[in-house]
């Protein structure tokens, strides 16, 4: 069997006969760059396709589903998946500048030591268990591989935190529709909603605390702004404008992180945020949920 039908197999698609040649090469090309690229990584040809192919989009040719999708990080990642020192510490030397500006903001005194982070990170991205494989494997191959990267450390790491002392943003807390009516917007639901939750996880983690509690005062108690004026000395009006630049800056902020870790388009993007936006409320009680404290006026 060729590279070409053996991917084009994997990925459940069928192969247009006049394609197949510009494929195969295609595929050839890409696997030279690679070898060249991570030298150290050793991957036959067979679980280099399998893996491709499991990540290969379903729009438009196959041809052109292999000009946009990171091959070469996605070798990289096969090789951390398969557990090979080489591709682990290749991750480790090119993006692990990317891995220390993340666990230096988030490790806290108290809490989980900057190399106790390091490890569930590693333990969390490279080793896989019964129930579920390696992290490392969650990387479609669509969009910035540095942005997902940092993103899935800063979760990481935040939730061993939070196990210690837990406050902020819920693992889970997107909300979103179980069916809409646009089959494209489904389908984009359903690829990239594991990214779509770790852009709002992002964005949760960005907000100050007075914003965290605000926003947690409004959606979780349930308090209407006359009542949080009262709790912060201020009139309505303004309470009412803090509430919605936190909101707003939540929704920003979920659009940005997701703009940076996808390869969409400028109207998939917006279609994306109507649906993100519909249950950004009941997103944001279910994020901010985890914490039974009100913190104080400031």
């Amino acid at each position: 069997m060729t590279w070409a039908a053996t991917l084009l197999q994997r990925a459940g698609r069928t192969l247009d006969a006049a394609d197949a040649d510009a494929v195969e090469a295609r595929l050839r090309t890409l696997w030279n760059d690679c070898e060249t690229a991570w030298p150290s990584i050793e991957l036959d040809p067979a679980t280099f396709l399998t893996y491709i192919g499991e990540r290969l989009s379903p729009d438009g040719s196959a041809l052109e589903a292999l000009t946009v999708i990171r091959v070469r990080e996605l070798y990289l990642c096969c090789g951390c998946a398969a557990g090979q020192r080489a591709a682990i510490e290749a991750l480790q030397t090119h993006y692990g500048a990317h891995l220390d500006a993340v666990l230096s903001r988030v490790a806290r005194p108290g809490l989980q030591s900057r190399d106790d982070l390091e490890q569930v990170v590693r333990d969390h991205l490279f080793v896989g268990d019964t129930e579920q494989p390696p992290r490392i494997t969650r990387y479609s191959g669509h969009g910035s591989f540095e942005a997902w990267l940092r993103v899935t450390a800063r979760r990481t790491a935040s939730n061993a935190n939070r196990r210690k002392d837990p406050v902020g943003a819920a693992d889970d807390a997107l909300e979103l529709p179980d069916h809409v009516d646009d089959p494209e917007l489904n389908y984009l639901k359903g690829r990239y909603r594991e990214e779509f939750r770790e852009a709002f996880f992002e964005a949760v983690t960005t907000l100050e605390p007075r914003q965290r509690t605000l926003l947690r005062q409004a959606f979780v108690h349930g308090l209407n702004v006359r009542q949080i004026a009262r709790m912060y000395q201020i009139h309505h009006a303004t309470a009412a404008r803090w509430i919605a630049s936190a909101r707003e800056q939540l929704a920003s902020g979920t659009r940005e992180a997701l703009a940076r870790q996808l390869e969409l388009s400028e109207r998939e993007l917006r279609s994306i945020m109507v649906l993100i936006r519909s249950r950004l409320d009941l997103s944001i009680a279910r994020a901010l949920d985890s914490s039974g404290s009100i913190e104080p006026p400031r």
